[in-house]
C-alpha cells in the first residue's frame, strides 16, 4: 500500500485537478469501470462534460484523469 501512496503522490505532481484530487481526500470516485470498451472508465458526474479529462464519445462521457484510471487498476492511456 505504501508503493501505491508514493506512485500516486508522485501523478499528483506532473498533473493539475480541476476537482482538486477531490478522488483521493474522501476515497470516492464517481467514475465506473465500462466492461464492453476494456481499460476506460466511464465518468457519471452530471458535469462531466466539463472536466479536462472527459472524453465524449456517443452519449458517455470517459475519464481520461491519469490518477484516475490508476487507482482503479488501469493502463494510463497517453494517446488520448
Amino acid at each position: 500500500m505504501k508503493k501505491q501512496t508514493k506512485q500516486i503522490e508522485a501523478i499528483k505532481s506532473i498533473m493539475t485537478c480541476p476537482q482538486g484530487f477531490d478522488c483521493t481526500i474522501n476515497g470516492s470516485s464517481t467514475c465506473k469501470k465500462v466492461e464492453t470498451i476494456e481499460g476506460f472508465l466511464e465518468c457519471l458526474e452530471v458535469n462531466s462534460h466539463d472536466c479536462e479529462f472527459s472524453l465524449p464519445i456517443g452519449p458517455s462521457n470517459f475519464c481520461r484523469c491519469p490518477l484516475n484510471l490508476f487507482t482503479h487498476g488501469l493502463k494510463i492511456q497517453t494517446a488520448l
